[in-house]
């Protein structure tokens, strides 16, 4: 998005045609800055909990197979 400069020589249409492009490209520099700091910070924060992941991936089927037979063992050994 740029405003395209004038064809005849007016100082005054160049001078905000400059200072819209100039603001455009401030603005666009903002933006990807913030962009790559929240990308960073999400790929730090994917780089601490991957091992926490990963573990938890490998555990959960032990998990699941203790938690039914938990159940099932409360389930046969209740005394209502």
């Amino acid at each position: 998005m740029s405003d395209p400069y004038p064809k005849s020589f007016s100082f005054k249409d160049y001078l905000l045609t400059f200072l819209v492009n100039l603001i455009a490209r401030i603005v666009g520099m903002i933006m990807r800055a913030g962009l790559l700091i929240i990308s960073l910070l999400a790929l730090g924060l994917f780089c601490l909990l991957l091992p926490v992941l990963i573990i938890g991936w490998l555990v959960l089927p032990f998990l699941i197979l203790g938690i039914i037979s938990s159940g099932l063992y409360l389930i046969f050994t209740s005394n209502v």
